[in-house]
């Protein structure tokens, strides 16, 4: 069984149908069974829960949902990030996932796998903690969009990506209290770190974590910078930076499409919404694709 964690914060119910592509992509790909662990809070609604087991029970595989509640003030407008409270539940994975699950897969809401999953859970750590991919290895994104790298912190070569992230709980168990430390960290801290989680898991592994290929965490914001036309490559497609389009886009769009319209929120009423927002001036892309 592959353990694979997702986490959700969804106030405006809009957000789901993202992760639930995502699902479907990771479910459709891979051969082994998958238990989907998702970390969720308060904004998870009866409905939205509903249609996640019946899309995850639909390909035969298993599915838990865990309620993450952060501590007052924890995630408040003070701070920098762009990143919703979401990023931030990854952090307590050592804490709130059972015993039983002694290594797993994390992935951004904001991915489409097209792989068999199994590839990155057969990675070999080397001993570390975690694999994830080397923020370096995107060169149109600045190192000085890192302020923990820009006030020399951590060094642009060791700065990591927490999209997609392979874990070795057992050993992350280890650091016993991490999940309270790294909240204390982040309010002390909370001027300098940009990027929450990201910033907090660099701090305490850059040192110590095993690079994995950049296949694992194709950023489609850089693909595009760098006039990267889509070929069918396999590898985990990452649409950070709300860069996803329309259908009638190129193929990183299309892509989206293609696991889309295999989620429960694909239906009769989902394209008419499509329709209106596509008709109505002004609407941006993301916008249309967001709300429907």
């Amino acid at each position: 069984m592959i353990h694979v964690c997702y986490a959700l914060h969804d106030t405006q119910g809009t957000f789901a149908k993202f992760l639930g592509t995502s699902m479907a992509s990771l479910l459709a790909n891979t051969q082994e069974g998958v238990h989907i662990h998702l970390l969720h809070d308060a904004t998870l609604s009866q409905d939205t829960r509903a249609k996640f087991v019946k899309l995850v029970g639909g390909y035969e595989d298993m599915i838990s949902f865990y309620h993450v509640t952060l501590p007052p003030g924890i995630y408040n407008p003070m701070m920098r990030s762009p990143n919703s409270p979401a990023a931030l539940y990854r952090l307590a994975m050592g804490d709130i996932l059972p015993p039983t699950v002694q290594k797993l897969v994390y992935l951004d809401a904001d991915t489409i796998i097209k792989l068999d999953i199994a590839e990155l859970w057969q990675e070999n750590l080397g001993g570390a903690v975690i694999g994830a991919i080397p923020q370096s290895l995107y060169p149109t994104i600045s190192p000085h969009d890192f302020p923990l790298i820009k006030l020399g912190k951590i060094s642009a070569e060791k700065y990591f990506n927490s999209g997609i992230l392979l874990i070795d709980l057992n050993r992350w168990r280890h650091l016993a209290g991490f999940w309270e430390d790294s909240l204390r960290f982040l309010c002390a801290n909370a001027e300098i770190l940009r990027y929450s989680d990201q910033d907090i898991l660099n701090v305490w592994f850059s040192g110590n974590y095993h690079p994995l290929p950049m296949r694992y965490n194709l950023n489609v914001y850089h693909l595009r910078l760098m006039r990267k036309d889509y070929a069918a490559s396999s590898g985990i497609y990452h649409y950070a930076g709300r860069c996803l389009g329309l259908p009638n886009g190129d193929g990183y769009d299309t892509l989206f499409w293609e696991y889309f319209i295999r989620t429960p929120w694909f239906g009769v009423e989902t394209m008419a919404r499509y329709t209106e927002k596509l008709l109505t001036p002004n609407q941006t892309t993301w916008s249309i694709v967001s709300e429907i």
